[in-house]
């Protein structure tokens, strides 16, 4: 079984926007204010199919 991975710390600060991670959740790539922005730099950085999504204002977010 999979463990959860608590977000809370990784993404504390963003608010708003796109944010990019890992395709396995558990590292930062980037984050901007448009989804094709942070694509790039997630492409750039040879990510290829990165988790992308916007932040939701929660105090505690797990995925797993």
């Amino acid at each position: 079984m999979t463990r959860p991975i608590n977000l809370t710390k990784i993404l504390g600060r963003y608010k708003k926007g796109w944010v990019a991670l890992t395709g396995d959740s558990r590292r930062f790539i980037a984050a901007g204010s448009s989804l094709s922005q942070v694509l790039e730099v997630a492409k750039s950085k040879g990510v290829a199919d990165p988790t992308v999504f916007k932040p939701a204002p929660v105090k505690n977010l797990f995925v797993g």
